[in-house]
């Protein structure tokens, strides 16, 4: 089954996360077109950095509120950790924003989050990679 996904509470989540005044969005492969399911979402680090937090569109149950994760770096286990329930769409209630404060130093490699269930966003246009914006700090 496929969702339309509305990436418009990514800005607010920009706001949100940006306690950190050197902390900036550095990759985002959201997008509107339809979506089907996935358990992983990554992005590839060029450089050492300080990974601060972050989120994916998610399709929430109807009382769920968190969700855990594990990440890894280049096939290699780093830690775990849970997703707190963030921005929603508004016309689609079930699909929110996932988000988590990670706060550790990654040296240049692919990073990978995964979900204990399927239900990260992804399509043709995210590479079939599920929905992420990723914050940080580079050195």
């Amino acid at each position: 089954m496929k969702y339309r996904s509305f990436g418009f509470v990514s800005f607010l989540a920009c706001i949100a996360l940006s306690s950190n005044a050197h902390a900036q969005q550095f990759y985002n492969n959201w997008n509107t077109a339809a979506c089907e399911f996935t358990d992983r979402a990554g992005f590839q680090l060029h450089r050492a950095t300080h990974l601060t937090a972050v989120e994916l569109w998610y399709h929430w149950g109807r009382h769920e509120s968190e969700a855990r994760y594990e990440l890894y770096q280049d096939d290699r286990f780093i830690k775990r950790g849970r997703l707190m329930r963030a921005g929603c769409d508004p016309y689609q209630e079930a699909w929110c924003e996932a988000r988590a404060n990670i706060g550790i130093d990654l040296p240049r490699g692919d990073v990978e989050i995964r979900t204990e269930r399927a239900k990260i966003c992804q399509n043709e246009q995210s590479n079939g990679e599920g929905f992420i914006h990723a914050f940080g700090m580079h050195d």
